[in-house]
């Protein structure tokens, strides 16, 4: 499922009177337990939502936070969003207010599911039309209404489960696209990624006599090689995404292999 399909109306609240970010965290905690679904008060909420900007805050930059926490018990996702118009201190990285916080709360055991959240969260509010679009809207009926247009016009990828899936094996030796393209895959649910350290094979074939006058130790170089089983039925669509975001990007620097995987046992943490 998308973000989308998991929020409806009563998720969605414009709120003048927050003043900062523990008001900001204690209207979200209302608004979620406020839903019959959810076993824990207002306070539990609040304080698992602050446990978690505790490890590092969820304000992103461009007025944009994602706050977020787990919960045990919990059966399903809660999603969606508080709008403050007149901008919030939020601890965000870049320092500006926030106007526009989009919540998840997950179940605990769903961990996959609420990194993909997370990343669609994240992509279609770096969409600065989007945000601007949303905060000059005055009702939560008419923010659903945008997020609905907006939706019909950009793709994400569902949240869905698969048993057949495709190993990417991306080799980059160009850093600035590493958390663009980390972000593409981490939007996939059901994905299973890690990244691992690596050095150009020049830093080893320096040492052999035939090669040493065509490398030297000090071009190690940026390497990175991310390894990321992907469900088969979505692998087109990220191969697509991958092509666009390196279309501009050189052409050398940047390897992307695909493999069928015949045999997948056990998972992985990310």
């Amino acid at each position: 499922m998308t973000i989308l399909q998991k929020m409806d109306a009563d998720n969605i609240k414009i709120d003048r009177s927050v003043s900062g970010k523990e008001d900001a965290l204690r209207s979200i905690a209302q608004m979620v337990a406020n839903n019959r679904e959810v076993k824990y008060t207002q306070q539990e909420i609040y304080e698992a939502l602050s446990e978690r900007e505790n490890l590092s805050s969820t304000g992103f930059g461009n007025g944009i936070a994602i706050p977020h926490c787990s919960l045990e018990g919990l059966d399903d996702f809660l999603l969606g969003l508080l709008v403050t118009p007149q901008g919030i201190n939020f601890d965000a990285v870049d320092k500006k207010k926030v106007k526009l916080l989009a919540f998840i709360i997950a179940p605990k055991h769903r961990r996959s599911e609420h990194i993909a959240y997370l990343s669609q969260f994240s992509r279609l509010l770096k969409q600065q039309h989007i945000v601007n679009a949303i905060t000059k809207v005055s009702n939560p009926q008419g923010i659903k209404e945008q997020l609905d247009l907006f939706f019909s016009q950009t793709e994400l990828i569902p949240a869905g489960l698969e048993t057949d899936y495709v190993l990417f094996h991306i080799i980059l030796q160009q850093h600035e696209i590493l958390q663009d393209m980390l972000q593409i895959l981490s939007e996939v649910s059901q994905t299973y990624l890690s990244v691992i350290e690596a050095e150009n094979a020049g830093n080893y074939l320096h040492t052999l006599p035939l090669f040493a006058s065509f490398w030297n130790e000090s071009q190690k170089g940026y390497n990175k090689i991310i390894l990321a089983a992907v469900p088969k039925k979505l692998a087109n669509d990220v191969l697509r995404r991958i092509s666009i975001l390196t279309e501009e990007a050189p052409k050398s620097g940047i390897l992307v292999m695909t493999h069928e995987i015949t045999y997948l046992n056990g998972s992985i943490n990310l």
